[in-house]
């Protein structure tokens, strides 16, 4: 790989039309000229490899205060031994096999002559400007103890602790992952616990997700993404017109915006609960 330009980070004097000076840094155009989502497959036995494809498609990044294309493919293969991870605080931690839920994977450059790539997961989510000044508009893991800049490249979903995890395909900006259900709950609004275990805390940053509704008989539900609102983006219902019990279920499928960060999707169940069904959702990267 190419030694990264120890430039992008130095800040340059420039002057406008009003002849005020102010400092910027360089950025590269190639990451001006990138359009589009960065390519990423997950496969292997119980799907525990996460790959960033740079061989399909150079990945500019853009880390901290510097800058290197990744292009060539770059894996992460989970083992039940010992795996490098990244703790709540950004610092170097290992885990056995895996944790259920939503893991953020990081890639980071390493500071040396190389430009060499780091990736590691973490249980925490990114958070934006977290990398330093010259990270504006980049994803970033939060941690106050992180010794690198970490920036977010993709979610991989643990399903089980024994190192399952979800089948997931991503096509552009959109993840296909093996589908999920959870009760709604009734009387009051509330998030189906389970659901946070399959849906990146992404709402924030414009995460979508691929949302099935499942209603049974003579029952009502309405689907929001607020603790207790009188508004919500879907509402299905169902009514006993018929003694064919066919008949009696309904099914309507939409797309969900989670503005939390904490728990994805709200439900509200009158009268017979139903199930809400995930499939997928659209990423941010």
């Amino acid at each position: 790989m190419a030694t990264p330009n120890r430039g992008f980070g130095k800040p340059k004097a420039i002057s406008g039309k009003g002849g005020n000076t102010s400092l910027a840094t360089l950025y590269p155009l190639d990451m001006i000229k990138y359009k589009g989502p960065i390519p990423v497959t997950v496969g292997g036995s119980s799907n525990v490899t996460f790959t960033l494809k740079g061989s399909t498609r150079p990945i500019p990044i853009w880390n901290g205060n510097d800058y290197q294309t990744l292009n060539e493919d770059l894996a992460y293969t989970w083992d039940s031994t010992s795996n490098d991870i990244l703790d709540s605080a950004g610092a170097d931690a290992t885990d056995a096999d895996s944790v259920l839920g939503v893991w953020y994977f990081y890639i980071a450059i390493n500071d040396d002559a190389t430009g060499s790539f780091e990736l590691r997961p973490s249980q925490t989510g990114p958070v934006t400007y977290a990398s330093g000044a010259f990270d504006a508009g980049v994803l970033g893991h939060p941690g106050t103890s992180r010794t690198k800049f970490w920036t977010y490249v993709g979610p991989h979903i643990c399903t089980t602790a024994d190192l399952a995890f979800s089948a997931m395909t991503k096509i552009g900006y959109n993840w296909r992952i093996t589908e999920a259900e959870a009760d709604v709950p009734s009387a009051s609004w509330a998030a189906p616990t389970n659901l946070t275990l399959f849906i990146p805390m992404l709402g924030f940053a414009g995460l979508t997700v691929n949302i099935g509704v499942e209603n049974g008989l003579g029952g009502r539900m309405y689907i929001g993404a607020h603790t207790a609102s009188t508004l919500w983006d879907a509402e299905l219902g169902v009514q006993e017109v018929t003694s064919n019990v066919a008949l009696q279920t309904s099914f309507l499928q939409f797309i969900a915006s989670p503005n939390d960060t904490t728990s994805p999707i709200y439900a509200r169940a009158v009268l017979i609960a139903g199930k809400i069904h995930v499939n997928g959702f659209k990423d941010v990267v």
